[in-house]
């Protein structure tokens, strides 16, 4: 509820279609109307997703180890960078904060509408 401002889904949609239309990586898509009748896609995070993303990071890092200790001349990947991504998208308001970004470089454009 967080990401509502602590309002109820009822509060600010007058309607949400619980049938997902897309995926969305760690979530999925859905169909919603606020309350002033303008159509959005609200994305809706897989219940228990953050739980799951830290254990297979965890398990990620234990495998980058073993290879590192049987394979000395392997780098490996850049796992602290890849981690804060996959981190990183499990905040949609992180994400909220990137979108606005992207929007303030449309606002003379009247085709393109961005909200977040």
């Amino acid at each position: 509820m967080a990401e509502l401002g602590g309002r109820e889904p009822s509060q600010v949609f007058a309607q949400f279609d619980r049938t997902p239309v897309a995926s969305a990586s760690i979530g999925q898509v859905h169909v919603a109307r606020l309350h002033s009748g303008e159509k959005v896609a609200v994305k809706v995070q897989y219940p228990g997703i953050e739980t799951i993303v830290k254990t297979d990071l965890g398990v990620i890092r234990r495998i980058f180890s073993l290879l590192r200790r049987f394979l000395p001349d392997w780098a490996g990947p850049p796992s602290t960078a890849r981690s804060a991504r996959w981190l990183a998208e499990l905040d949609y308001q992180h994400e909220a904060a990137a979108i606005r970004a992207i929007a303030a470089n449309f606002t003379n454009r009247k085709d393109v509408v961005i909200r977040a």
